[in-house]
């Protein structure tokens, strides 16, 4: 702002610029276009030079307008010490790299003599308001518009109609003009011509990507007032054809002005998503069908299918935009999802729908306890677990002593997967965990613990008979006593009388024993307590042969009418073996069952008409386990 109180002898002061030189050049350098562009305006550096910035946006233009190739090193530093008074304020008059300013002030209707001083000044000229107080750049006024560029940092940048000024036109005192050089516009000026409006009612609606700007005159040289972003739909009250674009004034934001009506398309019928889905509940492991439909729009369609779990923040594609109009989906978890169908159309107008879909599922509960055996007072937990299910689980812990009849609660439902429980006497517990999905299903599993305060080997294994190859687990089990237990663990070959020992006493509480020889084995699992207490379990674990089928043909090809001998043949399991025979043409599916599991080890056919043949030959131990062999056979004529 200039300073108000002015000494009216410095203000007459006129003051030429040091040493510059400044060669002639020619009047006509610059187009309209040139100086309007948006780097030649400036924002004034300080809160009180708004007349400084103003002078120097006029100077910048002459000097463009005279063809000076470094207006751009004209700015308010470079201009200060000759066109500035400190503490005071700008010169009426200065001279500047050649350029003769001078100051004069307003008699009468502003607005006239305004339009006068701008028809000989293309340069522009500074217009000072004392009231506000407050300086801008006048530019051009141009059907019946007067153009400006307002230095306030809070005023929008570049050419603008006044009307975005900190100052109106009827509150100009007093000017700052060119004296000389005489300058004009360039030959190739694009100054803007006279152009038609015309009033019309249109819904318009942007398609641009990065959307479009709003500008104060339908022109690419006028400033930017606002903008419309990218698929708004706005109403256009005038149009008009200038600058190679066709121009809509309209309203948005607020804000009034003018948009490129290239960058957007006419309003039609409102795109409306009519599409459905085939069912919004389904069992686990069925699918929903997602059909999309549309009415209104622009062109032809595409459609996009998308779901997430009810609450969740991101969409997952069930299949992106394409002109197939349905698609499936088979939800991998039961629960709640949330459905969605997008309908773009040509112009890229897109409607959306969305839909509810409730999976359900068998609910299973998959809970277990840590053991089934402990001290008074040790605790063991109770992990819940389930599978299936709508939804949310939620668990509950309940236990009862196993002579009462009574529940009582260790923790009432939850989403807690584990609770522990700790026996206060010693006797048999019963142990309940109930889970629970969002449908009010309920699934409840029991178990059994035993408190006491004795130690005992509870020790175990895995299985008390297998085949050769595979292995058996010793399991070290301590219950009572003092705790701390170590394990060891030894066997004894089938007809042998000595002890081998497979792991002295450690912490280690399962080993794994693969037996190689057939026969029973003796196992002794240790287990010793922190005291030094050592208890003995005993277990018999017998290992067999596995079960081989050599099953044979009495011969690879037979003519058509000839016997042929299937022959079954079994070594290894446990023996009582039993057999049955399958027979079908090569390239069928079916089996025809020959004879189902007997005795019978040998069995003759008949060769049927010619061509390849499949046999399956099935033996069964005595255990019921099952061995198949397959063999082919050819038929000839």
């Amino acid at each position: 702002m200039i300073r108000r109180k002015i000494a009216a002898a410095i203000m007459s002061m006129a003051l030429t610029a040091g040493a510059f030189a400044v060669p002639a050049v020619a009047a006509d350098a610059a187009s309209f276009n040139d100086i309007n562009s948006s780097s030649v305006f400036v924002k004034q550096q300080e809160s009180d030079t708004c007349t400084l910035a103003s002078n120097v946006m006029m100077l910048r233009r002459t000097a463009l307008m005279r063809g000076d190739s470094d207006w751009k090193n004209i700015t308010e530093g470079s201009c200060r010490s000759t066109l500035w008074y400190a503490d005071v304020g700008m010169y009426h008059s200065y001279s500047y790299k050649n350029i003769n300013v001078n100051y004069g002030y307003i008699s009468g209707s502003p607005r006239s003599q305004l339009i006068e001083l701008l028809k000989q000044h293309p340069e522009g000229i500074v217009a000072y308001d004392y009231d506000y107080p407050h300086a801008i750049l006048l530019t051009d006024y141009t059907n019946g518009t007067f153009y400006c560029s307002d230095p306030a940092r809070n005023t929008a940048s570049g050419r603008m109609s006044v009307s975005g000024a900190l100052i109106s036109i009827d509150g100009v005192d007093s000017y700052w003009y060119v004296t000389s050089p005489d300058v004009k516009l360039g030959s190739d000026s694009t100054i803007k011509p006279d152009y038609k409006v015309t009033t019309v009612n249109e819904k318009w609606t942007v398609t641009a990507d990065t959307g479009v700007n709003m500008r104060s005159e339908p022109t690419t040289a006028s400033s930017i007032v606002g903008g419309v972003g990218y698929n708004v739909t706005v109403t256009v009250t005038k149009k008009t054809t200038n600058d190679g674009y066709t121009w809509g004034y309209t309203s948005n934001n607020g804000k009034n002005g003018w948009i490129a009506l290239d960058y957007a398309k006419k309003a039609t019928a409102v795109l409306k998503n009519n599409s459905t889905v085939s069912s919004t509940y389904i069992s686990l492991g069925q699918t929903v069908t997602l059909k999309a439909a549309s009415s209104g729009g622009t062109g032809s369609n595409q459609y996009a299918f998308y779901y997430r779990k009810k609450g969740a923040d991101t969409w997952s594609a069930i299949r992106d935009y394409s002109t197939n109009a349905s698609a499936s989906f088979k939800p991998s978890k039961s629960g709640y999802y949330d459905l969605m169908i997008k309908v773009k159309d040509s112009s890229r107008s897109i409607a959306k729908k969305y839909f509810d879909l409730t999976v359900d599922a068998k609910l299973y509960n998959n809970s277990s306890v840590s053991a089934e055996y402990t001290t008074v007072n040790t605790p063991v937990t109770m992990t819940a677990n389930s599978s299936g299910g709508l939804g949310n689980v939620q668990y509950a812990y309940y236990y009862k002593r196993s002579t009462a009849s009574t529940w009582s609660t260790v923790k009432a439902y939850s989403t807690s997967t584990s609770v522990q429980f700790k026996p206060t006497a010693v006797c048999s517990y019963d142990l309940m965990i109930k889970v629970k999905d969002e449908g009010g299903t309920v699934e409840k599993k029991y178990f059994t613990l035993n408190s006491y305060h004795s130690f005992y080997n509870r020790s175990r294994v895995s299985s008390e008979k297998i085949y050769t190859g595979e292995y058996v687990k010793l399991y070290g089990v301590g219950a009572g006593g003092s705790e701390n237990y170590t394990y060891a663990y030894y066997y004894k070959k089938p007809g042998e009388s000595e002890w081998v020992c497979v792991s002295d006493f450690c912490k280690t509480s399962i080993i794994k024993l693969t037996p190689d020889e057939v026969g029973d084995y003796e196992i002794c699992i240790k287990v010793k307590d922190d005291t030094g207490t050592v208890l003995e379990k005993y277990f018999t674990v017998s290992c067999a042969k596995a079960l081989y089928n050599q099953s044979v043909l009495s011969a690879n090809t037979v003519q058509s009418g000839s016997y042929l001998s299937l022959k079954a043949f079994a070594v290894g399991g446990s023996e009582e073996y039993t057999y049955a025979y399958y027979n079908r043409k090569s390239g069928t599916e079916k089996w025809t069952v020959l004879k189902d599991f007997s005795s019978t080890k040998c069995l003759g056919i008949r060769a049927g008409e010619a061509g390849k043949y499949e046999v399956c030959i099935k033996v069964k131990d005595s255990d019921g386990n099952i061995e198949k062999k397959y063999l082919t056979y050819t038929v000839t004529e």
